[in-house]
């Protein structure tokens, strides 16, 4: 199963896995939850971060449940520092 990654207000403080382009398509289990997912790509912080599935918000709350299936358009979110 493919997963497509996109990064938004990271910077240098991405996982290395993403590159330079900020975008990932990640090979993993369906269904699949959002903590496993960041786990997955590397994160091994999720403080701060604002996780969005198929242009919907997911609450931190839910992210231990099972809910990413294949073809999934996730984005991540990071609070970044400037101005």
């Amino acid at each position: 199963m493919a997963i497509e990654i996109s990064l938004f207000g990271f910077g240098d403080e991405r996982p290395a896995v993403f590159g330079d382009s900020g975008r990932l398509a990640l090979a993993v289990p369906a269904p699949l939850s959002p903590n496993d997912l960041l786990q997955a790509a590397g994160f091994d912080d999720t403080e701060g971060l604002v996780l969005i599935v198929d242009d919907a918000v997911i609450p931190v709350a839910d992210w231990r449940r099972p809910m990413i299936d294949e073809g999934a358009a996730v984005t991540v979110l990071s609070a970044f520092e400037g101005g």
